[in-house]
C-alpha cells in the first residue's frame, strides 16, 4: 500500500482533528476508572450462592474486535482464586453466567454458546479449593488458617474480568484463523476447538508460556458487565455494578495471553500510571513503588511468596480505589421487616496480606495487617446520621472472631439492626459483622471512615499520599408485606458512594476537616519534616515521570495521524501498526519524546522557580510533556508523509 499525496488543508485537517482528539480526552494515560462503565477490567465486588441464593453475570463486548478474557472467581476471606477460565468474546457478543450450589459444592452453569478454555459442561464446572488447601495427615486444611472450611469459603467472594488480548488471524500463518473460530455465525461460535488446540498442540504452545502471541495483540478496552444476585424462593434480588476500570492493559502487547494451565494474568500485569479526575487531573506514576513479601520471610518457597505481591501495577489500581470514607443510606424497621446490609470488597487486599507463619505480622502498605485465623484486620469508625441531622457513633462487631470495629476479609459484610440478634438479608457467615443501632426503627445514612489513625496509606515516591484502603461494594435493603394468605419481599441495591483523600502532606490538611479521622484518636506526634529538596532533584523528578505517558501519547497520536492520512480508517488507533507506515510512526516517535522532554524540563523549571509543591511541579512537566508529544509526533508524520511517502 502506498500513501497519497495530500493537499495542504487536508493535512492541516487531520493535524487538527487528532490534536483536539487527544487535547480533550482526560484519559490520555494511565489507569482510571471510567465513567461510561466500559473498560479492559472489570470488578464484580460479590458473588454469593448462600442462604439460597444463586448469582448471575452478563458480560458484553461493545467492540467490532474478538476478546480474549479472563474470568476469575475468589473467596471472600483471603481473595484466593477458586475457579478461572479463558472466554471468547466474538464481536459484539454477550455472555451470561450464573453460579449455583449443589450437592457436590459450587459450581458456574451456561448456556452460552461462547468458546471457553476449559469448557463449560451441561452440568456446571466445579469452583476448588486446591489453591489454598493443603492435605495435613489426611485432612484437608486451608494454608492461611482462616475460619470456614475450605468448601464454605467457596459460597461467597467476588470476580475479577480481566482482558488478556484482542485475537486476530495472524498474516504470517494463514492455516491458524483463531479470530475467525471464535466468531459466532448464527449465534454459534465456528471451532471452539481449534482454539484448545492452539493451546495444547498448536500455534499457541511453545515452552507454555514463552511463545503464544500469534495473532494475539493489546487489550483495548470496551468490555462491560451487570450482574444480578437472586433468591427464587423469597422473589428478592439484588442488581450487582462492578467498577469499570480502563486503560489496565494497553500497549502491553500479548504479556496477558497466557495458558489457561497457568495462574495469571492479573493485576501485577497493569499499567503502573493511576489517573483520577477530582477538581483536577491527578496522575501518579508508581515507579519504584513496588514490594516483595521476601522481606517477611526466610524462606522463598514459602507459599506467601508464591501468591500475588503488590507490584507497581496492583499499586496503580489500588491508587483508583483509595477512599478514606464511605457513604450509603441505611433503613430499619421491624413494622416492614425493613432490614439493611452492606458490602465492602478490597479487590486488591489478597497483594498486600502475606501469611501470619511469617516473620512479620504487617501488611504491606496500605494495609497494616498479615493473615491468620482472624483475617487481616483493618480498622474502621462508623458514625450513623438519622434524617433530621443528628448523629451518634456506632460499634461494628464481628460475628466470627467477636472483634470490634475491624475489617478483617476481602470480602466484608455487616449488617444494621437494633441488636445483635436480628437476621441479616444476604447470609450468615465467617464474613459477617453486625452494627448495633441501639434503636427498634432507623432511617437515615452512614459514614464508614477508613482511615481512622491515618496508618491506611499509599505513598508514591514523588511524595503524593492517598490516604484509606482500596475499596469498592454497594448495600443493599429487604422488606417484606403480608397481605391476607400474601407475603411479599421486595428488595433493592444502592451503590455506595466515596471520598477520597490525596495529598503531598503527611498527615493530610484534608482530615483535619474530615470526620474520615476519628475523634477519640490522640493527636498525632509532631514529627521534624524532612529535608527539602534542591529545586533541579525536584526537576529531575518531575521530568522523569513524564517519560513513559508522554512516549504513549506519541505513539498513540502518531499511530492515529498514520491512519487518518494513509485512509486506513477501519483500523483503530491500538491495533498492531502496519509494516508499511511503521518506520515514520517509529520516527515521528522519536523526535516527540525529544521534543516533550524539553517541554517537561522548561514547566518544571519554571514551576520549581515559583516556588510550587513537588505535585504542582509534576503536573505542570506532565501537562506540557504530553501535550508536546501529541502536537509534535501529529505534525511530524504529516510532514514526513506529505513530502516524502512511503513507498
Amino acid at each position: 500500500m502506498f500513501f497519497k499525496r495530500r493537499s495542504l488543508k487536508q493535512v492541516k485537517s487531520v493535524i487538527l482533528i487528532a490534536i483536539n482528539f487527544w487535547s480533550i480526552s482526560p484519559r490520555l494515560w494511565g489507569i482510571n476508572l471510567n465513567p461510561d462503565n466500559v473498560g479492559d477490567a472489570l470488578v464484580f465486588p460479590y458473588y454469593t450462592v448462600a442462604n439460597s441464593f444463586n448469582t448471575s453475570i452478563s458480560l458484553t463486548n461493545t467492540t467490532d474486535q474478538v476478546k480474549e478474557v479472563k474470568v476469575r472467581f475468589r473467596e471472600g476471606e483471603n481473595g484466593w482464586e477458586v475457579l478461572s477460565f479463558h472466554l471468547y468474546l466474538s464481536p459484539k457478543d454477550n455472555w451470561i453466567g450464573t453460579l449455583t450450589s449443589s450437592d457436590n459444592g459450587v459450581l458456574i452453569n451456561t448456556s452460552d454458546k461462547s468458546c471457553t478454555i476449559p469448557s463449560i459442561p451441561l452440568g456446571g464446572l466445579l469452583f476448588k479449593t486446591s489453591g489454598f488447601t493443603q492435605n495435613n495427615n489426611g485432612k484437608i486444611e486451608a494454608i492461611d488458617g482462616g475460619l470456614g472450611t475450605p468448601q464454605s469459603r467457596l459460597t461467597q467472594g467476588y470476580i475479577e474480568i480481566l482482558e488478556m488480548g484482542v485475537i486476530n488471524n495472524p498474516e504470517n500463518n494463514p492455516s491458524f484463523t483463531p479470530a475467525t473460530d471464535a466468531t459466532h455465525t448464527n449465534g454459534i461460535p465456528n471451532n471452539c476447538q481449534a482454539l484448545t488446540d492452539a493451546w495444547n498442540q498448536g500455534a499457541w504452545v511453545d515452552g507454555v508460556i514463552s511463545d503464544h502471541t500469534a495473532g494475539v495483540s493489546s487489550p483495548t478496552g470496551g468490555l462491560t458487565g451487570t450482574g444480578i444476585i437472586v433468591n427464587v424462593a423469597q422473589g428478592t434480588s439484588y442488581s450487582i455494578k462492578p467498577i469499570v476500570i480502563d486503560h489496565t492493559f494497553y500497549n502491553i502487547g500479548a504479556v496477558n495471553h497466557l495458558p489457561p494451565q497457568v495462574y495469571g494474568p492479573d493485576f501485577s500485569s497493569a499499567d503502573i500510571t493511576s489517573q483520577i479526575i477530582k477538581d483536577k487531573v491527578i496522575t501518579t506514576n508508581w515507579s519504584g513503588v513496588g514490594q516483595s513479601f521476601s522481606g517477611y520471610t526466610n524462606n522463598p518457597n514459602q507459599e506467601a511468596i508464591i501468591r500475588g505481591n503488590p507490584t507497581q501495577g496492583v499499586n496503580a489500581v489500588s491508587a483508583i480505589l483509595m477512599s478514606n470514607t464511605v457513604f450509603n443510606q441505611v433503613t430499619i424497621d421491624p413494622s416492614l421487616a425493613g432490614e439493611t446490609s452492606w458490602i465492602l470488597t478490597f479487590p486488591t487486599k489478597w497483594y498486600y496480606t502475606p501469611l501470619n507463619n511469617l516473620s512479620s505480622n504487617a501488611g504491606i502498605a496500605p494495609f497494616t495487617s498479615s493473615f491468620g485465623a482472624t483475617g487481616a484486620p483493618e480498622n474502621i469508625g462508623i458514625t450513623l446520621f438519622d434524617r433530621e441531622e443528628g448523629k451518634k457513633q456506632a460499634t461494628l462487631f464481628s460475628i466470627s472472631t467477636s472483634a470490634t470495629n475491624v475489617l478483617p476479609w476481602a470480602v466484608n459484610i455487616f449488617s444494621y439492626s437494633q441488636d445483635s440478634e436480628t437476621n441479616i438479608p444476604l447470609s450468615t457467615s465467617n464474613l459477617e459483622s453486625s452494627i448495633v443501632t441501639g434503636e427498634e426503627v432507623f432511617n437515615g445514612w452512614v459514614k464508614a471512615h477508613l482511615a481512622t489513625d491515618l496508618h491506611q496509606q499509599l505513598k508514591a515516591k514523588d511524595g503524593t499520599i492517598y490516604y484509606g484502603l482500596p475499596v469498592t461494594g454497594f448495600s443493599v435493603q429487604q422488606f417484606k408485606s403480608s397481605y391476607a394468605d400474601t407475603t411479599s419481599f421486595f428488595s433493592s441495591s444502592y451503590a455506595h458512594s466515596f471520598q477520597s483523600c490525596i495529598s503531598t502532606a503527611d498527615p493530610a490538611p484534608c482530615n483535619q476537616n474530615n470526620t474520615s479521622i476519628n475523634v477519640n484518636q490522640p493527636t498525632p506526634p509532631i514529627t521534624t519534616p524532612a529535608p527539602t529538596p534542591d529545586i533541579e532533584t525536584m526537576i529531575q523528578t518531575a521530568v522523569a515521570a513524564t517519560e513513559q505517558p508522554a512516549k504513549l501519547a506519541a505513539v498513540q497520536a502518531a499511530f492515529t495521524a498514520a491512519t487518518q492520512l494513509s485512509s486506513l480508517t477501519s483500523i483503530g488507533i491500538h491495533q498492531p501498526i502496519q509494516p508499511n507506515f511503521e518506520p515514520i510512526v517509529v520516527e515521528a516517535v522519536q523526535i516527540a519524546t525529544a521534543a516533550a522532554k524539553q517541554a517537561a524540563t522548561t514547566a518544571a523549571t519554571q514551576a520549581a522557580l515559583a516556588e510550587k509543591a513537588q505535585a504542582e511541579i509534576n503536573q505542570a512537566a506532565m501537562t506540557a510533556a504530553t501535550h508536546t508529544a501529541t502536537i509534535t509526533a501529529v505534525q511530524t508524520v504529516a510532514s514526513l508523509i506529505n513530502s516524502e511517502g512511503l513507498h
